[in-house]
């Protein structure tokens, strides 16, 4: 048999052609008119195999651009969503979160915010459909208990406001600080060295009572030794009843006695044959300070006797007064002399102790400065309640 040529291959579709066989897979026809199968990455939508794309944004979002809401969609012809144009707000509206709100203004500043308005409890917030932020009520409370936006736990007085106390030594207030409708008692301020907080006015005040002379107040030296010439001294005490406090008061005395100050350290340099060293006592004025030294003798008490008791709120206005013999001579090596006592303080009484020095251990009084002299004075004592060793010890500085 004669062989022959054969004719071309009849096409079967149109170059480039597309069918959809499914979302993702398609029939194109290459450029020798035969279909292929290929896949569409985009997907295969109306005979079209669409090119990969990625989406802009959720779809249906809508946000604000400028004063115009711009919403998340699909108008270009892929499968992605992407921002279609903005569309402006009317007129009177202002875009907030997507929408076009009527425009408005706050009257609050800070969402969450809370305040009293009487009794009721108001929170910032939006509560309208506006753009605005506004109070709006969100509880009440019982009378009188809404205080910064919430209610308080109900209270109870303390004490009547304005009142003051003595807690120990320093001075309680009534006040209200702690945020709550009710008084309570303020942190006590102490009082200050040297005073003292007294009851009946619920001050702090000078513990000394304000009627001791100002040169008697303070611990204070004139002299070391004796003036030249001069040989002997003595120890004495004073006493007084404060009256602004309540209560009685009495200072009990175990001894009192003077020391010469040598380098040998402290001599006892008085003896006598009184356990208690007071051989002497009694009552002087004390408005004005020891006027005219007129004085009241008291009775020394017994040489065997343990102590001796000055019961000082039995005469209030008196200064009680006491002490011991006098010594005769200054030991050699002496270069100052200290005086001791040993004694109970009971009630509102303020005691000190004090030395003077004498030209004789004989010598008369003859008024002040003629035949004795103060040598120093030492600081005033207190109710401690118990028993206690005071003193006063000359020395620098000297005042004349």
């Amino acid at each position: 048999m004669a062989m022959g040529c054969l004719g071309p291959v009849p096409s079967e579709c149109v170059p480039g052609a597309v069918t959809c066989l499914d979302s993702s897979t398609a029939s194109v026809c290459d450029s020798e008119g035969r279909w292929t199968l290929n896949m569409c990455p985009g997907g295969c939508v109306e005979s079209a195999c669409l090119t990969p794309c990625q989406d802009e944004c959720p779809p249906g979002t809508q946000v604000c651009n400028g004063n115009a809401v711009q919403a998340c969609g699909n108008t270009d012809g892929d499968s992605c969503t992407e921002w279609v144009p903005p569309v402006p707000c009317s007129s009177g509206t202002t875009c907030l979160a997507g929408a076009c709100l009527a425009s408005c203004t706050s009257t609050c500043t800070t969402v969450g915010t809370q305040m009293c308005s009487g009794d009721t409890i108001l929170r910032c917030g939006d509560w309208n459909s506006d753009s605005c932020i506004e109070w709006g009520s969100v509880g009440n409370c019982p009378p009188g208990s809404c205080s910064a936006g919430a209610c308080l736990t109900p209270c109870q007085d303390e004490c009547p406001p304005g009142t003051q106390v003595c807690n120990g030594n320093a001075v309680q207030a009534c006040g209200n600080t702690d945020g709550d409708s009710c008084t309570e008692w303020v942190p006590p301020v102490p009082c200050g060295l040297g005073s003292i907080c007294f009851a009946s006015t619920s001050t702090c005040a000078p513990q000394l009572p304000p009627d001791i002379p100002s040169w008697m107040r303070t611990a204070h030296s004139h002299w070391l030794v004796p003036p030249s010439g001069w040989t002997s001294g003595v120890v004495w005490m004073e006493a007084v009843h404060d009256t602004r406090l309540p209560g009685s008061s009495s200072v009990e005395v175990d001894w009192v006695q003077i020391y010469a100050v040598t380098s040998g350290g402290d001599i006892p340099i008085v003896t006598t044959s009184s356990l208690t060293g007071v051989t002497w006592a009694g009552t002087w004025a004390r408005s004005p300070w020891f006027d005219g030294n007129s004085h009241v003798d008291i009775p020394a008490p017994p040489a065997n006797q343990q102590t001796v008791l000055f019961v000082t709120s039995s005469e209030p206005d008196r200064v009680w007064h006491w002490g011991g013999d006098r010594f005769a001579s200054v030991p050699a090596g002496t270069t100052a002399f200290v005086a001791k006592a040993r004694l109970r303080i009971t009630g509102p009484a303020a005691v000190h102790i004090g030395l003077d020095f004498w030209r004789s251990s004989t010598a008369p009084w003859a008024g002040l400065n003629v035949n004795n002299t103060e040598a120093g004075i030492g600081d005033w004592h207190f109710n401690t309640g118990d028993w206690m060793t005071i003193e006063v010890r000359l020395s620098p500085p000297l005042i004349p």
